[in-house]
């Protein structure tokens, strides 16, 4: 004891330093020389850093330890004589990191590595759990030294701005000339690693030296025409008030969208004003991005009260109120309508472990540790009865004539609702001190009983099964046995039909109720699945559990829609509200988050193969879209309804490639299972040509931009060909699989390549004579991309660099060490001055075509970012990667917009409609979905939706409190 340091983190160093000690054990007996070679409660943690930080994160989450491990380390000082002072650890705030380094750091502390402090305010901080770690993990030492320029660079800007905002942002106190050259050249190269605050500091510091350099040259002019001097002050006067004006505006502009971005998880209503305000001030890309990304979360609000685990939640038959229980020893009350606490009742004990609200709404059961049921008038928020010698679960029956409860010794005692007294029991398992019923569900008519058991007493099957017992006739109807863990979770489904089951294998399971069948396993979630729901409609389940994420299911198709991420602790409770339009979900960080069901999930999903290819095209008009799926078959779907227009069918398994001819009549689409390509009439579905001359799988189709000649691209034969579309017979047949090919805009050039490194090849595509090919290429070529003017060429390659080409002399224009890893993908925006690409490094990045250079890195995903797309109208990027996530970015701003999840599997690619109002992406989960992107292009769109979220105008107190002073209040919504 007397080596524990003092502060937060002593009693999670010490808990460390035991465990560690007692892994040394000797027969029982803690040892002094254990304990020296350990080092100590300090030595303990610092010499354990390596190894414990290596083991628990996974590849691609090492490559954002770094930057976030530096941000915890206040680099020394220099002092005289050449010296440096100590390296120190930091507090740092959760404004200073990405959305995805803060989920990452919440992880961490399960390390015990770092402590995360949560506050009132939700300015929650992060620090390093003990000095130690600085002096004496070797590799934190070597990234402090490796980053200590820029570290040390950044701490004397957060010094300044500190000094600048404290003293109420004068003039006087912004940045020089030179520091601001010097903040500009860390920005372009750090840009993920400057919180926006600084960024804005610097802004502000540029913007108001560039007002003093014009008021000096205005001065200067002034004194060489004295006959104009009172014109000139009286213009200068007016020139100072309307920049003051705008200054101000622009200052507030900024404030409040900084803290929009700070509330958006733990107020999003509040978060929505104030990104509105933010917009009806001064209106800049900056305020539009934060409005798109507060639109596009499905985040409502996020509920704190509890001090403590939250273990279920409920809504009342009216929707208007909903209650949690949880671990703290409440029961808790929230309004809907205004996301507020309306009570709190004392179970008068260590945990209130469900509470449910009867079918009428007025009464309201509580189960307690200790073996304890409760009931409450939900009007008075009196206790009125107490039910001794039973406990969790209490369950209401769907007419709210009986009350069903766990009883000791194997049993299910069923009590009178009106009079509280018992009036039946179930044995549901041998009579046992050691066993008694963990989960109960009624079937919505109430006649079955859906029961799991529990205790020392029982065996790991009898925890895995579930009991089906006829109320009524009091008998055991079935055991449905299925799940290698223990059951955790139950959920019927609205029509009683189906019954979900969620247990710690780590998956779902549907079972049919009449027959006793397992419907389907439902899998991809890590760890147990605690807490279940069916929507009202039945259409939808949801799944949350020890992954901390909530997963929705389309009960049809059994495959998961979305996934809604953003609790730090395990999802034990979920519901959905009577109407279905929200999900409430609580969870072991003692929050209750409330999910708006109309946001953040695909129009549409399809079946689609497993593979990576690019199975989905629209036409050039934008009215259909053609699908592959994994059988052979390509469907034709409207797509402004999604009603099918047709099937067409010829192919072998999985197809890889489809794409419509540029007038939009015919469609070509190629398999991975057999050597043929086929063409088909979009309008009469009938099959106009096929082409067989290659001799194995084809994985690639293209048509010029004239639409007269189809290139295809063979896996297995190792050519590449060129096909009439008006005669359907070969033109050419160039030796080399092209992993990828592309025609210039106007169609007179054919470039292929990939399958071989440094092999990039030029064709003249209407002659079919080769060009010439790049020289100085090392690896792999993964992707190419015109400009849309056809005069350059942009290549990714493996080696990691971006490389620009002359198209007409076929020369090396610039190569740009774009990635730290493999470059994925590589695509212009539409006016050509912008490149974006992705990689391998977990990032995308866009690039000035001009001066060549790095304008932004786009930070957020985990592994491998596998494609960049550009919207048509060249404001939004779409990037899609191993993470399983869509990720939507400003082009302009650099800021994220929105993540859209769902997909189970890797996302290879993604697609915009020619409107841009939609975005289709593809997954190995076999399937293809549709993503609505509409609000992206229309701000009245926009603004009416942020309105909906904000709920209300910011009121005038709430102004004051917000807005800087020196702007008048404007309402912000209807």
């Amino acid at each position: 004891m007397r080596d524990t340091p003092p502060g937060p983190a002593a009693l999670p160093m010490l808990e460390y330093a035991l465990s560690r000690l007692w892994e040394r054990q000797e027969r029982g007996w803690l040892t002094t020389t254990a304990y020296q070679e350990l080092g100590g409660v300090e030595g303990a943690l610092a010499g354990d850093a390596e190894r414990s930080l290596w083991d628990w994160a996974d590849e691609a989450e090492r490559q954002a330890l770094e930057r976030i491990f530096i941000q915890l380390v206040r680099p020394g000082e220099e002092l005289d004589a050449g010296e440096r002072g100590p390296d120190t650890r930091r507090v740092a705030a959760r404004t200073q990191f990405s959305e995805g380094d803060w989920a990452l750091i919440h992880r961490l502390a399960s390390t015990r590595l770092v402590v995360v402090t949560r506050r009132p305010t939700g300015r929650d901080t992060a620090e390093l759990a003990h000095q130690a770690l600085v002096g004496k993990w070797e590799r934190l030492q070597g990234w402090v030294e490796e980053n200590r320029k820029f570290r040390g660079w950044q701490e004397a800007l957060r010094r300044s701005l500190r000094a600048w905002q404290e003293q109420g942002q004068p003039r006087e106190l912004v940045l020089g000339r030179e520091q601001i050259a010097e903040a500009r050249r860390w920005i372009s190269e750090r840009v993920t690693e400057v919180p926006g605050e600084e960024v804005e500091f610097v802004e502000a510091s540029e913007q108001v030296q560039q007002r003093l350099a014009r008021r000096r040259r205005l001065i200067l002019a002034g004194f060489a025409v004295l006959s104009a001097l009172v014109l000139v002050a009286a213009g200068l006067a007016a020139l100072n008030a309307r920049s003051s004006r705008e200054q101000r505006a622009l200052a507030a502009t900024r404030s409040l969208t900084e803290q929009s971005r700070q509330y958006a998880n733990a107020d999003p209503a509040l978060a929505a004003r104030l990104a509105l305000a933010a917009q009806r001030i001064s209106p800049t890309s900056q305020t539009r991005a934060q409005l798109l990304s507060m639109v596009s979360s499905p985040l409502r609000a996020t509920l704190t009260g509890h001090t403590g685990e939250v273990n279920s939640a409920a809504f009342s038959p009216d929707g208007k109120t909903l209650v949690t229980s949880g671990n703290d020893g409440t029961a808790r009350l929230w309004d809907m309508a205004g996301h507020q606490q309306l009570a709190s009742l004392d179970g008068r004990s260590s945990q209130v472990q469900t509470a449910a609200f009867s079918p009428d709404g007025r009464t309201l059961v509580t189960s307690h540790a200790g073996w304890t049921v409760r009931l409450w008038d939900v009007h008075t928020r009196k206790e009125t009865a107490a039910l001794s010698g039973v406990g969790s679960p209490a369950v209401f029956s769907p007419d709210g004539g009986v009350i069903a409860t766990a009883g000791k010794r194997g049993k299910v005692v069923l009590w009178d609702a009106r009079t509280h007294q018992k009036i039946d029991e179930l044995q549901v398992y041998r009579s046992d001190d050691g066993a008694w019923p963990s989960l109960l569900e009624f079937s919505p008519d109430g006649r079955t009983l859906a029961v799991t058991v529990t205790g020392h007493a029982t065996s790991g099957s009898d925890k895995a099964a579930v009991q089906l017992w006829d109320v009524r006739g009091k008998r055991r109807t079935a055991m449905l046995s299925g799940h290698t863990g223990w059951v955790q979770s139950l959920a019927f489904s609205p029509d009683g039909d189906t019954l979900a089951t969620g247990a710690s294998d780590a998956t779902a399971r549907l079972w049919d109720v009449h027959s006793h069948r397992s419907l389907a396993t439902l899998t991809g979630q890590t760890g147990t699945v605690f807490a279940l729901a069916f929507s009202p409609d039945g259409r939808t389940l949801a799944s949350g559990g020890q992954d901390r994420s909530v997963w929705l299911w389309d009960v049809r198709v059994r495959k998961a829609v979305t996934m809604l991420t953003g609790h730090t602790g395990y999802v034990d409770a979920l519901a959905f509200s009577p109407d279905g339009t929200m999900l409430a979900s609580g969870s072991g960080d003692a929050t209750v988050r409330l999910w708006d069901m109309r946001v953040g999930r695909p129009l549409a999903a399809f079946a689609g193969p497993a593979g990576s290819g690019r199975p989905a095209a629209y036409s050039p008009n934008g009215k259909v879209l053609a699908t592959g799926d994994g059988n052979g078959t390509v469907h034709l779907y409207d797509a402004r309804t999604r009603r099918t227009l047709g099937r067409l069918t010829g192919h072998i398994g999985e197809v890889n490639s489809v794409q419509f001819s540029p007038d939009g009549r015919s469609v070509a689409a190629s398999s991975y299972d057999d050597p043929t390509v086929l063409l088909w009439d979009v309008r009469t579905h009938r099959r106009l040509a096929t082409l067989d001359r290659h001799r194995g799988a084809v994985i690639r189709v293209l048509f010029s931009p004239d639409g007269q000649t189809l290139a295809t691209s063979g896996y297995t034969d190792g050519t590449t060909r060129l096909w009439s579309v008006g005669t359907h017979q070969q033109l050419v047949s160039i030796s080399g699989t092209a992993s990828w090919m592309a025609f210039s805009p106007d169609g007179s050039t054919f470039v292929t390549g990939g399958r071989e490194f440094s092999s990039v090849q030029l064709w003249n595509a209407r002659t079919h004579q080769l060009l010439g090919s790049l020289n100085g290429l090392k690896g792999l070529v993964s992707s190419v991309a015109f400009s849309p003017d056809g005069s350059s060429l942009a290549t990714a390659s493996w080696d990691g660099k971006l490389r620009l080409w002359n198209v007409q002399h076929r020369s090396l224009t610039t190569t740009i060490a774009g990635h730290t890893d493999s470059a994925q993908t590589v695509a212009f925006t539409p006016d050509g001055k912008t490149l974006a690409s992705s990689g391998r490094d977990a990032a995308a990045r866009l690039w000035d075509i001009r001066t060549h250079r790095r304008l932004a890195t786009l930070s957020g995903h985990i592994g491998i970012v596998w494609s960049a797309v550009v919207s048509p109208d060249g404001k939004t990027l779409a990037t899609t990667g191993e993470d399983r996530t869509v990720r939507l970015w400003d082009v302009q701003t650099h800021q994220q917009l929105a993540i859209l999840t769902g997909h189970t599997g890797d996302l290879r690619s993604a697609l915009f409609a020619p409107d841009g109002n939609t975005l289709t992406t593809s997954s190995s989960d076999k399937t293809i979905r549709l993503w609505d992107t509409d609000v992206f292009n229309d701000l009245a769109t926009l603004t009416d939706k942020a309105c909906t979220i904000a709920g209300e105008s910011l009121t005038e107190e709430e102004w004051r409190r917000y807005v800087p002073d020196g702007v008048a209040y404007h309402r912000i919504c209807p």
